[in-house]
């Protein structure tokens, strides 16, 4: 069993370091140089700790390394012209209009 679980949080920690990796190289110039340099130094942070034979360690820098994460997503986000308050799900088409407090006036028809 905790071997199972050293496996399983090395595999997630290694596979957010190539998503992660990916995103860094797609974003191009939309991201600082700094930010993108803080989010390689988390990652090297990261590769270090699944080096480790202990789950706990490994958990706890990816969680470490997803909130620094995160808050670089959220910035490009913005630079892509998203808003990260908008509903998900919602397509902006006309189906329905979004109100102030997040609610949506919907068309439908009762059969």
């Amino acid at each position: 069993r905790k071997l199972k679980e050293l496996v399983d949080a090395k595999n997630h920690a290694e596979a957010l370091v190539i998503q992660c990796e990916k995103v860094l190289d797609d974003a191009g110039d939309k991201i600082s140089e700094s930010d993108k340099q803080t989010v390689r130094d988390e990652i090297e942070k990261l590769k270090e700790a699944t080096k480790s034979d202990n789950a706990d360690t490994i958990k706890s820098a990816t969680d470490a390394f997803q909130k620094k994460f995160y808050e670089i997503s959220e910035k490009l986000y913005r630079a892509q012209g998203g808003d990260p308050g908008a509903g998900a799900g919602y397509d902006g088409g006309t189906a329905g209009t979004q109100n102030e407090d997040g609610s949506f006036n919907a068309d439908f028809t009762e059969k």
